[in-house]
């Protein structure tokens, strides 16, 4: 019975924080490399999104890589942890 009891707990607690945490992520809005590179100086040291395929070579060094990103009409560079690239 105790464990009926703490399945149901453990339900209720993660429905909670999705509710909770829901509203923050779906205000997340997907970038086009153009409005990026428009003004990416506000952008630096911040998290992304945008769509694009890997163009070239992975240049890694040490725990991060150098990545091109292309998404059709225009590229971008990021910087990323190895462990992603």
């Amino acid at each position: 019975m105790m464990k009926s009891h703490y399945r149901l707990f453990l339900a209720l607690l993660i429905l909670c924080a999705g509710l909770i945490y829901a509203p923050a992520i779906s205000h997340a809005e997907e970038l086009t490399v153009a409005e990026i590179l428009k003004d990416a100086a506000s952008y630096d040291g911040k998290t992304i999104v945008f769509t694009g395929e890997v163009i070239g070579d992975v240049m890694r060094r040490g725990n991060y890589a150098w990545v091109n990103v292309y998404n059709g009409d225009d590229a971008l560079g990021v910087w990323m942890k190895a462990s992603f690239a």
